[in-house]
């Protein structure tokens, strides 16, 4: 314990030498207890004679400490359950770890003991041909502790998903939530949170992701919320789609062993699951299901296990408008996308110990790299280590040479990445139409500032790409920094690490297609003919509007912002602009100036359409009594 305090003390020094030989020797004989013990301390908290002794110095303060787990272990420090805590400072044996400085903010912070998730459960509808999903995730927590608690959790969301609906259940009746500008619904949140009443709140974080907070968990008590995710499929080839569930990149909550995920989905194509993890049904024409229950160390694996079948005609739906003006329709049109393949790719392999145990993969997907591509390959190690001494094709000799120089990284702790990408960002911008394809593991932390990279990123938007190819689910810290530029691309991971490389490689050979969608809002005059059978749920119209302030909030027109903002509250959508939030009483809202959604504007599963049923049905009921009229005078 003392040799930890040192070498974290060693560790936090200003000069870049002493902090890496602490950092080393933390990893060498660092005990993790001490050192997860200190990302919880607060000031004036020795938990231990040592701990004490050692806080009359320069103390490391918990953000350093989290830091310095982070370097040392790999690993975010809220990835795993917070330590016992013994000896001085104790004031509560009942209730460990009481204090929560995240109560309100906007990060999730550290794990928070006796408050759990529960319950959780997944109901999903899929519509093959339009491309498009609803799902709703529905969470129970409880706590165990002597305080009221605030549970946070960072969710990855499907790729090109938005939130489009958010619930709490108050004294057993549902509430829906305001959308609203972000300030103001935050601002609403921290407010009533303040009085100890019952809030939730989602706000964007960062692309494809959202951080979901409610308050306050009742001590011995649950709370229950829900929030329904609008998104795209992700599209294989035009007969097959790919669903990807929502997961946990981060929280503050324990999940109990044997805590599942209930998943259930349901499609009216054939939809089948990967390794056999769910059941799949056909209980009666025209309804395909996939169920069963799936654990949280599982699920983040395993996001796209949900195949969907389609025709491969489907190429176009439509539905009509009916927040916007009248005779208006939202037209989705699937395209193929010109993918160019890159005359340069500069790799940056993160260093870390997550990438260990997959050096192997890499390398082997090097195999399929089209040979007319420059290559060039950087390790984000303690020091960058660039293992190509220049930059040109890869041959076989070259792909074993750099094998064999991966083999002497040690993958040790977890590594600063913005050096490498920075280092890597000046090779690949001495050739036009150039990449940088970035494998990593979780980033956490931020090691060294990122306003350089996003200078050169910022100021040459169309050269290089940056594409990111994160192996692991967790945080990611670098790419919130850089989340707004246009020349960030995400590499969505459908398979093992190697498929998912050989897939990239695919598409700048020309073997795969890239997809693109084409949604328009149009006038029915200007539409032409719309297919009944091509008809989905006003899903397509979320969509769209989540494309639009996307564009709207990078451009430069005037009005542009003001224009974004009416269009995702008026969809209502959690954007990087607005946010959802749900209060206890209708006096709340009045006071923060917000109106929740109307019952009958928000989605469900499936999706509503009671109006255009009843419609159908008088129709058909109207055209059988005319039919009888005509056929008695006849008689």
């Amino acid at each position: 314990t003392t040799l930890t305090r040192f070498g974290m003390e060693m560790a936090n020094s200003e000069s870049k030498k002493t902090n890496l030989l602490g950092i080393k020797m933390l990893r060498s004989i660092g005990d993790e207890k001490t050192m997860l013990k200190s990302c919880y301390e607060r000031p004036g908290m020795a938990t231990d004679i040592v701990g004490f002794l050692s806080s009359l110095g320069k103390r490391v303060h918990p953000s350093e400490a989290r830091r310095i787990y982070y370097q040392v272990s790999g690993m975010p420090f809220n990835s795993v359950p917070p330590p016992r805590l013994s000896g001085w400072g104790r004031s509560n044996p009942a209730d460990e770890w009481a204090f929560d400085e995240g109560i309100g903010g906007e990060s999730v912070s550290g794990r928070v003991k006796g408050l759990s998730l529960v319950s959780s459960r997944m109901d999903g509808s899929i519509d093959p041909n339009a491309v498009l999903s609803y799902l709703e995730w529905t969470m129970v927590f409880t706590n165990t502790s002597m305080r009221q608690r605030e549970a946070r959790a960072m969710v990855l969301l499907p790729p090109g998903g938005v939130v489009s609906r958010l619930t709490l259940w108050v004294d057993g009746e549902e509430r829906e939530a305001a959308f609203a500008a972000r300030k103001k619904v935050r601002g609403a949140y921290q407010k009533v949170v303040s009085r100890q009443r019952d809030p939730v709140l989602v706000t964007t974080k960062g692309s494809d992701r959202v951080l979901v907070q409610c308050f306050p968990v009742p001590i011995g008590g649950e709370m229950k919320i829900r929030f329904g995710i609008t998104a795209p499929l992700l599209l294989e080839t035009l007969e097959k789609g790919q669903m990807f569930l929502p997961c946990f990149a981060e929280r503050n909550f324990g999940i109990p062993d044997g805590t599942c995920h209930d998943i259930w989905v349901e499609s009216q194509q054939p939809i089948s699951v990967n390794g056999g993890l769910l059941s799949e049904e056909n209980p009666k024409t025209g309804l395909y299901a996939v169920r069963g229950s799936i654990s949280n160390q599982v699920l983040p694996n395993n996001r796209t296990m949900v195949l969907v079948k389609r025709s491969e005609s489907g190429i176009k739906s439509w539905t009509a408008d009916h927040k916007g003006e009248d005779d208006r329709v939202i037209t989705q049109l699937i395209s193929e996308k010109e993918t160019i393949a890159p005359g340069r790719v500069i790799f940056v392999i993160d260093g870390s110990k997550s990438t260990k145990d997959r050096v192997a993969e890499i390398t082997e997907a090097f195999k399929r790299l089209p040979g007319t591509i420059e290559v060039g390959v950087i390790v984000a190690s303690d020091n960058i280590a660039v293992l190509t001494e220049f930059v040109k094709p890869l041959d076989s000799s070259s792909i074993i040479a750099i094998s064999d120089r991966l083999g002497k990284i040690p993958f040790d702790g977890g590594c600063d990445n913005v050096p490498a990408l920075s280092k890597a960002w000046e090779l690949a911008s001495k050739r036009k139409n150039s990449a940088i394809v970035w494998i990593h593991g979780v980033q956490p932390v931020i090691l060294s500032s990122t306003a350089a990279l996003e200078q050169k990123l910022e100021r040459r938007p169309d050269n290089p790409t940056l594409y990111d190819l994160q192996f692991t689910t967790g945080p990611n810290k670098i790419i919130d920094e850089l989340d707004d530029l246009k020349n960030l691309k995400t590499v969505h991971r459908t398979g093992t690490l190697r498929a998912d490389i050989e897939n990239l490689f695919a598409l700048w050979s020309g073997d795969r297609i890239q997809f693109a969608f084409i949604r328009e809002n149009v006038s029915t005059h200007t539409a032409g003919r719309l297919k009944p059978e091509m008809q989905t749920s006003s899903h397509l119209a979320r969509l769209w509007a989540y494309d639009k302030v996307i564009e709207l909030i990078s451009s430069k027109k005037t009005n542009a912002a003001s224009e974004a903002m009416t269009t995702a509250v008026n969809y209502q959508l959690v954007t990087p602009i607005t946010g959802a939030v749900v209060l206890e009483s209708q006096e709340q809202y009045d006071d923060a100036g917000l109106e929740p959604a109307a019952p009958g504007t928000v989605p469900t599963i499936p999706e509503p359409e009671t109006w255009m049923l009843i419609m159908v049905v008088f129709c058909t009921f109207s055209g059988l009594i005319y039919r009888r009229r005509l056929m008695c005078r006849e008689f």
